[in-house]
């Protein structure tokens, strides 16, 4: 068994966005060939991952790892919180959008949501994914929701490999065996993949499942 987690934007999909039908068709295979279990990690909401992956993703991780989801069970992490947060952001609502966790601003706006929370004594982190920003608190991101996954589905002692490409996705890399990084990864993926695939975007996940294919009785090194 190969428990696979998979940023979505960009990872999975083309530059547009657009998911890919080979990568969906490649995962239906290999998790009949080789019992993958295919996890998707993403800081996209709950309702958007579902309504894209349910049918053959065996997990969720939404907003960023605030929730978890599989075999039909949800867990929410940091609401508590995240109370505060959009409690103290509810002063610039009209420049955020609010997760049932996290919440989502433009980059622009990031002093002024920092400024807005710091004013206000509220613990916070804030990641940034591409042209926006993703406010939540301090000990949520995809490597603990990935903790937390692994842990509810006992993956704990299976092969894991990580596929990102941004920033917020470095923790979950550091949480695998194998990280990988796709060719139009940011730098510091790319310093602490094991891997970084030749091609970008769906086309270099496309590779690594590939190479799952190929070396069915093997581990990817």
């Amino acid at each position: 068994m190969i428990a696979l987690f998979t940023d979505y934007d960009r990872t999975i999909t083309d530059k547009e966005l657009e998911l890919c039908s080979q990568v969906i068709d490649k995962v239906i295979k290999l998790r009949k060939t080789r019992n993958l279990k295919f996890i998707v990690a993403s800081g996209r909401t709950l309702e958007f991952l579902q309504s894209k992956l349910h049918d053959f993703a065996d997990g969720l991780i939404a907003e960023n790892g605030a929730i978890i989801y599989y075999n039909e069970k949800k867990e929410i992490f940091g609401k508590n919180e995240s109370e505060q947060i959009k409690k103290a952001l509810n002063k610039v609502k009209d420049m955020v959008y609010f997760g049932e966790v996290i919440c989502y601003a433009l980059k622009d706006a990031e002093p002024l949501v920092r400024d807005t929370l710091k004013s206000q004594n509220v613990n916070f982190s804030i990641e940034k994914n591409k042209n926006s920003i993703m406010v939540m608190p301090q000990f949520i991101n995809k490597g603990f929701g990935i903790s937390r996954i692994t842990e509810a589905m006992g993956l704990g002692e299976v092969q894991k490999i990580a596929i990102g490409d941004d920033e917020n996705d470095i923790s979950m890399l550091k949480m695998v065996d194998l990280p990988v990084a796709l060719g139009n990864s940011d730098a510091r993926l790319k310093a602490i993949a094991k891997m970084v695939t030749e091609k970008e975007y769906c086309d270099g996940a496309l590779e690594i499942l590939e190479q799952l294919n190929l070396q069915a009785n093997s581990k990817l090194p």
